[in-house]
C-alpha cells in the first residue's frame, strides 16, 4: 500500500460516539491504517460492525486470510450478497441494477450525458475515432467543474466545489478503471450498492466512514439514476393507458413521445424529493462520512433521509433487468425501455424523447426461492460479477 501522506501540524482526530440503531460500515483503510491516523471512535453495547464481502476480499489481497481471521473476528460483521438472498431473493436484481446506475448510467436530463454515453461505449468495446474523442477531450474541458465561478459568474459555494473535487476524481478513477480494469473503482460502486440495498431493504439506519471520498459522488450518481429511473417508469406507464399496457403484455412494440423539458422539470422534482430533508417526520437515514486523511478531520457530512415509501420504490426497481427467480410484474418492471443516446434537443424543434417499449423476455409473478449456489450457477449477473463481464449492462440501446 502506498504512504500516506498527512499534516502533522492538523489537529487531533475527531472523537465520535456511535450510537445503538444504526449499521456502521467501514471502508478497507479503516481496518489497514494506524490509528493514529484515524478518528477516534467509540461506543458501547452497539451490535457490531459491519464490512462488506468486497472489503473483506481487499482485505484478504492485502493481508493474507489468517491476519484478516484476527482483525475481524468478533469486531465486525461481513455483509453478503447471498446472505441477504436466502433472506429475500428480491435482491437480485436490484442490486446490479444499482451497479449499472453508477458504473454505467444513461440518465435523460444529466449534464454528464455526453460523458455517460461515451463511456459506455468505452465500456462496450465500441471503436471509437479519433474526432470522437477530441470532441470528448472538448467537452470535458468545457464543463464547469473544477472552475470557481458557476456558469452564471458566481462563486461556487466551499462544499460545492468539495463535491465537484470528488467527482472529478471519481471519474478520472473510473476512466483508468476502464483503460486499465484495474478493480478499485468497481469495488467502491459494490460496496456502496450492497449497502444500500441493505439499508432500503431492511429500513435501517446506516453511517458509512470512507477514506477516500469516493461514495459521495457515487452516490449522488445513484440518486441521479434512481430519479430518472422512477420519472421514466412512471412516465411510459402514463402514456400507454390500459389498452396499451395489455398490448405490450401480449408482445406488441409501442412507442412513447415524452416532452424533454416537462420530463427533465419532473425528473428534478424527484431528485429534490429525495435529497430534501426538511419535511419528512420518519425514515431511515443513510450517511456518508468522509475522513480527510491530510486534514485528520471529517468533512461535511452527506445524509438522506428515505421515508417508508421512498425505500419501498428503490429497494424494489430493476431498471431493464430480470432475474429468474425474482417477482417483477409490479412497478414498471415488466417493462424494457430503450430510448435514442441522441436526444438533447439541438433545434427547437427538437423537444421529445423516444422511448420504445416492450416487455421483458422474463417475466414472475412471484418470487421462488432457491439456494444461493443454485442462484449463482443460474445468473448471468452473477456470472458477469465473477468474471468482470458487464459491458453488455446499458441502458443504452
Amino acid at each position: 500500500m502506498e504512504p500516506v501522506t498527512i499534516n502533522l501540524e492538523a489537529k487531533e482526530p475527531n472523537l465520535r460516539t456511535l450510537r445503538s440503531g444504526t449499521s456502521y460500515f467501514f471502508d478497507t483503510n479503516f481496518l489497514l491504517l494506524p490509528q493514529s491516523l484515524l478518528p477516534k471512535l467509540k461506543h458501547g453495547r452497539i451490535e457490531p460492525l459491519w464490512i462488506t464481502e468486497t472489503t473483506r476480499q481487499e482485505l484478504i489481497d492485502k493481508l493474507g486470510l489468517s491476519s484478516v481471521k484476527q482483525i475481524t473476528h468478533g469486531r465486525y460483521k461481513i455483509l453478503r450478497f447471498n446472505d441477504l438472498y436466502r433472506e429475500d431473493p428480491g435482491i437480485c436484481p436490484v442490486y446490479y441494477y444499482y451497479v449499472l446506475s453508477m458504473y454505467n448510467p444513461a440518465n435523460i436530463g444529466s449534464e454528464d450525458f455526453g460523458e455517460q454515453l461515451y463511456r459506455s461505449r468505452v465500456i462496450r468495446g465500441e471503436e471509437i475515432g479519433e474526432k470522437e474523442r477530441r470532441q470528448y477531450e472538448k467537452m470535458r474541458r468545457c464543463s464547469p467543474v473544477g472552475h470557481a465561478l458557476d456558469p452564471s459568474g458566481k462563486p461556487k459555494d466551499a462544499f460545492f466545489r468539495h463535491l465537484e473535487d470528488l467527482r472529478r476524481r471519481v471519474t478520472n478513477k473510473a476512466k483508468r478503471a476502464f483503460q486499465d480494469k484495474h478493480p478499485a473503482y468497481m469495488r467502491d460502486i459494490k460496496n456502496l450498492a450492497l449497502i444500500l440495498y441493505y439499508a432500503l431493504s431492511k429500513r435501517r439506519n446506516v453511517t458509512y466512514y470512507t477514506t477516500d471520498g469516493d461514495p459521495i459522488p457515487l452516490f449522488f450518481t445513484w440518486l441521479d439514476s434512481m430519479s430518472m429511473w422512477l420519472t421514466l417508469n412512471v412516465s411510459v406507464l402514463s402514456g400507454l393507458g390500459d389498452e396499451g399496457r395489455r398490448s405490450v403484455m401480449r408482445g406488441e412494440t409501442r412507442e412513447i413521445l415524452l416532452d424533454y423539458l416537462d420530463f427533465v422539470e419532473r425528473r428534478g422534482k424527484m431528485f429534490r424529493r429525495f435529497v430534501s430533508n426538511r419535511w419528512k417526520e420518519a425514515g431511515l437515514r443513510f450517511a456518508v462520512r468522509h475522513w480527510d486523511q491530510n486534514e485528520r478531520r471529517f468533512s461535511k457530512d452527506i445524509h438522506v433521509v428515505f421515508t417508508d415509501e421512498m425505500a419501498e420504490e428503490l429497494s424494489s426497481a430493476h431498471g431493464n433487468l430480470s432475474c429468474h427467480f425474482t417477482k417483477n410484474d409490479t412497478y414498471g418492471n415488466w417493462l424494457e425501455l430503450h430510448y435514442h443516446p441522441y436526444w438533447r434537443p439541438s433545434k427547437p424543434e427538437e423537444t421529445q424523447v423516444r422511448v420504445v417499449v416492450n416487455k421483458k423476455s422474463i417475466i414472475n409473478r412471484s418470487s421462488r426461492w432457491v439456494a444461493p449456489e443454485e442462484h449463482d450457477k443460474n445468473c448471468s449477473y452473477r456470472e458477469e460479477d465473477r468474471t468482470g463481464e458487464m459491458s453488455s449492462w446499458s441502458a443504452f440501446v
